[in-house]
């Protein structure tokens, strides 16, 4: 299960790479201090013996 949450706003181009960041780094932030992680994508390989 998950969460998706989406957030878009209005930015001049020029700006885009700096406000990006900035968010991306307040949010991560605020997930941090509230105890929220998030996982990275993980994939279990199992390898039967019997085949």
């Amino acid at each position: 299960s998950s969460v998706n949450i989406v957030v878009r706003v209005w930015v001049d181009s020029e700006n885009y790479g700096g406000v990006l960041f900035d968010m991306n780094e307040k949010v991560y932030k605020i997930f941090d201090k509230e105890g929220l992680n998030i996982p990275y994508p993980k994939m279990d390989i199992y390898i039967s013996k019997d085949s």
